[in-house]
């Protein structure tokens, strides 16, 4: 599953995602495809350092603010969020001008994202510690820490926690240190599993999807309720209005696979009547 996906269905706008920004390290920044494309802000430099100029109202001064694309904001340009340094390196992710003070130094990569009506925000950051083997990861939802979780190789991208358009919903996926994953969801703990894929919340946030592995196969994991086990399973098929859903799924018998169909919780034997046809259905997953 393509993060970008994720996170514009999710409703997080302008994301934007660093590396460190250190003596060596290099600079990175990049927005979601859907980030406001006009710039209602700008940067002015003063003699005791950055001032942030947000629709028309001044912040700082910082030590340190994001080379390019520092602000994020809401389509209708009310909400923002960035992320900034002052003076004895202090980290603070500021919200409509409120600073956030960062649990950690943002040693490694960090980035951050608003729902789409700016009511929530979240981020995540890398610590600074003294042996790459031993990174970890936090993350942030309104302000509040989780972690800390290990450091997933490959995985810088899927940290950033997802919002529900409405902000009601946010959740995560946390790589423990015993290499099992688990899925937080508004402060409900779900796993431990083997591997997990991106996850998933609707814009209303009162569905949300992932799929994962246990020792005994693979599930779909909707709204906390395990599907599964099976051998294998398709996307999840919502239909319009998203009250009904369906996947396919390859299930071991005996000694021969067998192809059944889930739909609304309900397991039936190869394609069921109700799932023939599932043409106004659509996918949100690229999976």
């Amino acid at each position: 599953m393509k993060n970008t996906f994720v996170l514009r269905l999710a409703g997080l706008l302008c994301v934007a995602e660093f590396l460190a920004v250190g003596a060596d390290a290099p600079e990175k920044n990049t927005p979601a495809t859907n980030a406001v494309a006009e710039k209602p802000y700008s940067i002015k430099e003063s003699n005791d350092g950055k001032k942030l100029v947000v629709n028309g109202k001044e912040y700082g001064p910082y030590e340190y603010l994001p080379p390019q694309n520092p602000v994020c904001l809401t389509p209708d340009r009310r909400h923002w969020i960035s992320f900034v340094k002052k003076g004895g390196g202090k980290e603070f992710f500021v919200v409509d001008g409120r600073e956030y003070p960062s649990p950690v130094k943002a040693g490694g990569s960090f980035n951050y994202g608003l729902s789409e009506n700016g009511e929530k925000w979240a981020a995540c950051v890398e610590s600074i510690v003294a042996s790459p083997k031993d990174r970890s990861v936090y993350a942030l939802i309104q302000g509040k820490p989780y972690g800390p979780y290990a450091w997933v190789s490959g995985r810088q991208k899927n940290w950033l926690p997802v919002l529900s358009a409405n902000g009601k919903t946010a959740g995560f996926v946390g790589w423990k240190k015993d290499k099992s994953f688990v899925v937080v969801i508004n402060d409900t703990e779900y796993g431990p599993y083997k591997k997990v894929s991106d996850l998933w919340i609707n814009a209303e946030g009162n569905l949300w999807v992932i799929w994962v592995r246990k020792a005994e196969g693979q599930y779909v994991v909707l709204n906390g309720k395990e599907y599964g086990p099976y051998l294998w399973t398709s996307p999840v098929f919502l239909s319009p209005d998203q009250t009904s859903w369906a996947f396919y799924a390859g299930k071991q018998q005996a000694s021969s696979q067998e192809m059944v169909t889930v739909m609304n919780g309900t397991e039936s034997p190869g394609i069921s009547a109700a799932a023939k046809d599932l043409s106004s259905y659509v996918t949100p997953f690229d999976f």
